[in-house]
């Protein structure tokens, strides 16, 4: 009996303290999603937690380095990229939701806009009241057209100590310069440096088997184009360039002769420069291109090139690119970053007896990184809940659980991880490419290196690191929105022009550049030099070396 009236006044002792309990922590998301300075929480974004502490963070996603912004309500973050849907995006957002939820009542949904069709797509989204938030930008993806109409969000320092803590204590500095438009910034770039350099691929096995000696320089290359062009293509069909639209030959001209590559924001548009020892340029060293003897001597390259057979004559409309033509087996060469190491692997793998082998063919001239603002992510003007989707960016670029993710897919099953700095393909890697479309992301601390990589590209990419100086005009970026008309029409002007003066489609080299830059000036290129000198004398001034 004694026994018995102990345990039921136990029982009643426990009834009133869970009671307590409960009546003390309430059940209203409010209270529970409620921002929270404590610095005695655990940190929101720590992922090496135990179950327990997991079951905290979905208590309080407000606590830790987030701590500054509403997490109280629900909210999905709409993320806008550029590529092919791969198989299992659906799997591979799912499994990035089951950390971001529970930790930041939060959810991702990524949308895609195909190549075919982003280039009609890209404004219309952002214009047009879909939900967005976020979306891929670049130089050569309307970050500057965007931004001067308003479609992008200024990322200030006070919204980065806010919302995106990580990125501001680990982005590059020198990266922000580059995606400076007026002294403000309007995305985020990749917090990633590589070297861009071109690097030329080629039938090493044709090479061999028509007599000829490795590669050492251009005229070595020009006489393996025509040797393939002379024999080879009669007989087998394979084109030295199964070039299309234009020629990637121009890069390596260019380089050879270390003319700034024109991109677009950086120098001013249609006019470069010849790097001097890192010196900046003066007014009088910008010179037209399209004009200029390097252009017109490459033209006149490629109009000998064209005439010898070297591509085919649909080359500008040819649907089919230079890459995918290589790896299929229709061309002898291509040329691009070190990307070409991927394609050289699919043509060996899918041509019988091919051989592939990768050139420098400018080993004399210094190597640039790739800019910044090549890939970036903005957020949008419109976007109805900015903080949190700076918040899930700044996850994206700097939580390892989470970059690997979408990066890479499901560990296991798209790639297998080697010590946290190799990793393999995994059993269904096709399903989920890595890096395939998450480009404004790379991190160079987070990312993990393919444990079968081409021993000549792990070379090649050590020596160009070597060679890698800074641009003279780094942090230079030209705004085109006082001359927008006159830009519109002059680049329009260029794009009839280039790939035919490029393919040699033309019958007189020098008259069809004439006519080209006679039209250019028409258009207001005269207009656009003199602004862009005026924003350059200005830059200089503000930033003495």
């Amino acid at each position: 009996m004694e026994r018995a009236k102990f345990l039921l006044s136990l029982l009643l002792i426990l009834v009133m303290v869970v009671s307590m309990v409960l009546y003390g922590c309430g059940s209203g998301k409010e209270d529970v999603a409620a921002p929270d300075t404590s610095d005695e929480k655990p940190a929101a974004d720590d992922s090496d937690k135990s179950s327990e502490t997991d079951e905290s963070e979905s208590v309080d996603p407000g606590a830790g380095v987030y701590s500054q912004i509403d997490l109280s309500q629900p909210y999905t973050v709409n993320m806008y990229v550029l590529g092919d849907v791969p198989p299992d995006m659906d799997l591979v957002v799912e499994e990035i939701n089951k950390i971001l939820e529970p930790r930041y009542n939060t959810k991702l949904d990524v949308h895609f806009l195909a190549w075919s069709d982003y280039g009609t797509k890209y404004s219309l989204i952002l214009a047009g009241g879909e939900d967005v938030d976020i979306m891929y930008t670049s130089s050569w993806c309307f970050y500057y057209t965007e931004a001067a109409k308003g479609a992008f969000m200024e990322i200030t320092d006070e919204f980065l100590e806010r919302a995106m803590p990580q990125t501001k204590a680990t982005q590059a500095p020198e990266s922000w310069d580059q995606v400076r438009i007026e002294g403000k910034i309007y995305a985020v770039p990749r917090n990633y440096e590589v070297a861009e350099a071109e690097i030329v691929a080629i039938r090493d096995d044709l090479r061999e088997k028509h007599g000829l000696e490795p590669l050492t320089d251009w005229d070595s290359l020009v006489e393996y184009l025509e040797v393939i062009a002379e024999r080879e293509t009669p007989e087998s069909g394979i084109w030295a360039i199964a070039a299309s639209g234009g020629n990637s030959m121009r890069t390596i001209w260019d380089q050879k002769h270390q003319i700034i590559r024109l991109i677009k924001g950086s120098t001013i548009p249609h006019y470069t420069y010849v790097y001097d020892n890192g010196k900046r340029p003066t007014n009088d060293d910008f010179f037209l291109y399209w004009d200029s003897q390097y252009f017109r001597d490459f033209a006149k390259i490629a109009k000998e090139l064209c005439d010898k057979g070297c591509w085919p004559e649909d080359a500008l409309t040819s649907t089919v690119s230079e890459h995918d033509a290589f790896a299929n087996g229709q061309g002898a060469y291509m040329a691009w970053n070190t990307t070409v190491f991927k394609h050289g692997k699919r043509a060996e793998e899918n041509i019988e007896g091919a051989k592939v082998g990768y050139y420098d063919l400018t080993k004399d001239a210094v190597v640039f990184p790739m800019p910044y603002v090549n890939d970036c992510f903005a957020i949008a003007a419109a976007s109805k809940n900015p903080d949190r989707a700076g918040m899930v960016l700044d996850l994206l670029k700097n939580d390892r659980e989470l970059y690997l993710l979408i990066q890479g897919g499901i560990e296991g099953k798209h790639y297998i991880n080697i010590d946290n700095e190799y990793r393999r393909l995994g059993p269904e890697a096709e399903r989920y490419p890595w890096n395939s479309f998450a480009w404004g992301l790379n991190n160079n601390e987070l990312d993990l290196i393919l444990e079968d990589t081409d021993p000549r590209q792990i070379e090649l990419e050590e020596i160009f690191k070597q060679r890698m100086v800074p641009y003279p005009t780094s942090g230079f970026v030209f705004d085109a929105e006082p001359v927008k008309n006159e830009l519109a029409a002059v680049d329009a002007i260029r794009d009839e022009y280039r790939g035919m003066l490029e393919l040699g489609l033309v019958d007189d080299p020098d008259a069809t550049i004439d006519e080209m830059v006679s039209r250019m000036m028409q258009a207001g290129l005269e207009t656009i030099k003199a602004e862009g000198l005026r924003q350059y004398e200005d830059w200089l001034k503000n930033n003495p070396e």
